[in-house]
């Protein structure tokens, strides 16, 4: 075997390697599951603008743990980032079938 064919030879194994790879790699960035954000729990996860200053809001793990007879618990956490105390709470009481 000559030298020229050695080095083709050479050259079209580490075209070979490189092509297989980049294929077996592209992957591997893909949709990582360490990029994904999820609610590690059964509640929902909401943030709200509210006030007249707009204000930013953050509930989490907002739930409703009920009994078979139907009377529950609303349970979340409200988590604002102002230095502003909560002094009340106020909302509606709505069925499943929004009534």
């Amino acid at each position: 075997m000559d030298s020229s064919t050695r080095r083709r030879r050479r050259a079209v194994s580490t075209f070979a390697a490189g092509v297989c790879a980049s294929l077996l790699l592209t992957g591997c960035g893909f949709n990582m599951q360490t990029l994904q954000q999820y609610t590690p729990a059964h509640g929902v996860n909401v943030d709200l603008q509210a006030g007249e200053a707009n204000r930013q809001l953050k509930v989490r793990n907002l739930l409703v743990v009920a009994d078979e007879s139907g009377k529950g618990v609303l349970s979340a956490s409200i988590v604002s980032p102002v230095a502003d105390r909560l002094v009340s709470v106020e909302g509606n009481a709505h069925k499943m079938d929004n009534s």
